[in-house]
């Protein structure tokens, strides 16, 4: 595969986001489930990185319990409602870099087990974060414009 084989494989672009997660081995025994907490540091309808020094092989199945907030008004950010989404999801492929610049350690998981209803709930999401960053994006660029063009 090519380096970049990880982008090749996305249909979806993912939005770099922090979000507490619960995570577990999945097993035949629910029961010998046990969850960790986490953090989901990047998310897509079909997929997610999660931080984590666990060790998973690709293909582990995994479970993934997480809350979306929801849009209250003009701003799901600060909204008071969240919905909580319950996947099970694939290990897609993990890294182990640990060096002075890139402590991210984690796993790519591709969802395989999710609702259409949760998935377009995370879409949504999605979508309300990246018109923020538009707006901030095109502000700060004006902002700099007009700071050059003092100087």
């Amino acid at each position: 595969m090519s380096p970049n084989w990880k982008s090749e494989q996305r249909r979806h672009e993912r939005q770099q986001i922090h979000l507490p997660v619960r995570m577990a081995r999945q097993t035949l025994d629910p029961k010998r489930e046990s969850f960790f907490i986490s953090a989901l540091t990047d998310l897509s309808p079909t997929g997610a990185f999660v931080s984590t020094t666990a060790q998973y092989k690709e293909g582990a199945m995994v479970s993934l319990e997480f809350e979306v907030p929801m849009e209250d008004g003009e701003n799901p950010a600060h909204g008071h409602t969240r919905r909580s989404i319950h996947a099970i999801g694939q290990v897609a492929w993990m890294t182990r870099n640990q060096s002075a610049h890139d402590a991210t350690m984690g796993v790519g998981v591709r969802f395989v087990l999710l609702t259409d209803e949760e998935r377009q709930v995370i879409q949504h999401f999605l979508d309300y974060i990246g018109r923020g960053i538009k707006k901030r994006s095109k502000f700060l660029h004006r902002l700099l414009s007009e700071e050059e063009t003092r100087y």
